[in-house]
This record gives structure tokens, C-alpha cells and sequence, in this order.
């Protein structure tokens, strides 16, 4: 490990501890922990940071994406590159538009709970550190801070197969609009009454059409592609 640069990267999905051990050359994780053992608890602080973030993207730019998410321009360079996996959330950045004529929006969850760092100037840490994972290839960087939480991305899009298709793409953006909201209103954090108005069973027909996907760091692999609005939503009413 050569670099004494403190970095921040976001986690994308991707499972890290205190301790981990990271290559900011190709931005991984390495597998590996610096520490043989588990620390004791008064190593670590902790802190609640308890927040929740609601927004709703109707744009499809990785300019856009990468806003959404936070991540930052060195990480960025990462992820274009093909260097840097996907995993949970992260996958949204792949989630890309079918077509120019199609009608694409997200809501966008995110969730923090507790922030942790390592105290480095404690007495005792020295006696946890390994000696083998100082010869680790390809380490430049060690895990010293995490804040806890998680990203849950609701992915709608509205693809005009044939051009018998007549619907306005007006109307189809409101309706998307309209159930983007109405979803939130199931996430526990925002609850809402839920209700559908008669102008929105109306127009059930649109929402059908929408294909759906669910990027998250804390949803099952069965649950990322509900099959409709009804199972979208009761993914959302599960979050924390």
C-alpha cells in the first residue's frame, strides 16, 4: 500500500467493512481485511445518522445518473471504463433507454442510518492489524469510515412497439408521473393514503404497459423485475 490520500467512493451495491482493503487503481474491493480479527466495539465509533431522500428523474443521461448516486469523477472514470462492477444500485447506471420514443422515469429512494469510523489512535489497534494483508497486490487504501444505508431505484418505461400505437405520449408521461407518486406513498418513511382516484383506474391500461425494474442494495434477486405496478408496490411498502 503506497498512497497516504484519504478517497471516498461510493459502494455502488458492492459489501465492504471497516478494515477492507481497496485498489483505487481499478476501484475494488481486494477481499481481504487488514485486521486478522474482529475489532473490539470501542475501536469503532458510531454515530446515527438517520435520513431519508425522495426524488423523482425523468432524465436518461449518465450525467444525470451519476448525479442521482453521487458518484464521484474518479469512480466515474471507473465505471465507463468497464473496471469497476455493478452490483445492487449500482446497476441502475446500465439501465438505459430502449428508444427515443419511449417514456422512461424513476423514483429514487435512499436511506442512511449510522455512520461508523475507525479510530486509528486507539491503544490497541496495532495488536489487530495482519501482517499478510500488508503484502496484499494491488491494495493502496484501507476502509476506515462507512456510512450505512442504502439506494432503492423503481424503473419505469412506456416503449411504443408499432406505430398503430396511438396513445399520446402526453398522457403517457402524466399517467407515469401520477403512479411514480402514488408508489412513493407506499415507502413507510413517506406513507401516504395510497388511494387511486377513478381518473387513475381510467388509464390502468397505460400503467400495464410499463415495463418495471427495482435496483436496490437490499432487494431479493426475485424481487428486481415486478411483473406490475401492484408488485412494485409491495416491494416498496417492505423498505426500511
Amino acid at each position: 500500500m503506497a498512497s497516504d490520500e484519504i478517497i471516498q467512493r461510493k459502494a455502488l451495491g458492492r459489501a465492504a467493512e471497516i478494515g477492507f482493503l481497496y485498489d483505487a487503481t481499478r476501484d475494488v474491493f481486494c477481499g481481504f481485511s487488514i485486521f486478522k480479527t474482529e475489532l473490539q466495539p470501542n475501536i469503532i465509533r458510531k454515530i446515527d445518522t438517520p435520513h431519508t431522500y425522495l426524488k423523482y428523474e425523468y432524465e436518461d443521461s449518465y450525467k444525470e445518473k451519476f448525479s442521482i448516486l453521487d458518484v464521484e469523477a474518479q469512480l466515474k472514470i471507473s465505471i465507463l471504463s468497464g473496471l469497476s462492477p455493478l452490483e445492487g444500485s449500482g446497476k441502475y447506471l446500465r439501465d438505459v433507454k430502449h428508444e427515443s420514443k419511449s417514456v422512461k422515469g424513476s423514483l429514487i429512494y435512499k436511506l442512511l442510518s449510522v455512520e461508523e469510523n475507525l479510530n486509528i489512535n486507539h491503544d490497541n489497534i496495532i495488536m489487530y492489524i495482519s501482517e499478510n494483508a500488508l503484502r496484499v497486490q494491488g491494495a493502496t487504501h484501507v476502509v476506515t469510515g462507512i456510512k450505512w444505508g442504502g439506494t432503492v431505484i423503481a424503473s419505469f418505461e412506456y416503449e411504443k412497439t408499432n406505430e398503430k400505437d396511438k396513445r399520446n405520449m402526453s398522457q403517457v408521461k402524466g399517467v407515469l408521473k401520477a403512479n411514480l407518486e402514488k408508489l412513493s406513498s407506499y415507502i413507510p418513511a413517506f406513507e401516504g393514503t395510497g388511494e387511486i382516484h377513478n381518473s387513475e383506474k381510467q388509464q390502468t391500461d397505460i400503467i400495464d404497459r410499463f415495463s418495471i425494474k427495482i435496483f436496490g442494495d437490499v432487494i431479493p434477486n426475485d424481487k428486481i423485475l415486478p411483473q406490475s405496478f401492484e408488485e412494485a408496490k409491495k416491494i416498496m411498502t417492505g423498505l426500511p
